[in-house]
């Protein structure tokens, strides 16, 4: 996990961890249950991409290496997968 996620001891920091994939669904449900209701604003999506391409076929090997080898922990914590 990033330095920035976790105290010293490893502790998450975190109270919710919303994948950008999921975020016009989970964001307004997490919103509402901190008493913010947004259930009358619209939610846009911005830069979505247009083409079809795993994310995992835009790196190079040695960049996948180095992300494999820095993040493979959060990946697999977030239910993604790892690159090969």
């Amino acid at each position: 996990m990033p330095a920035f996620t976790q105290d010293s001891a490893g502790n998450s920091l975190l109270s919710k961890v919303i994948k950008y994939e999921d975020l016009d669904l989970e964001l307004p449900a997490y919103l509402y249950s901190i008493g913010i209701d947004i259930s009358e604003a619209p939610f846009p999506r911005f830069n979505k991409a247009k083409r079809s391409t795993d994310y995992r076929e835009l790196y190079l090997p040695l960049t996948a290496a180095l992300v494999k080898r820095k993040y493979t922990g959060t990946i697999t914590k977030y239910g993604y997968e790892v690159i090969r």
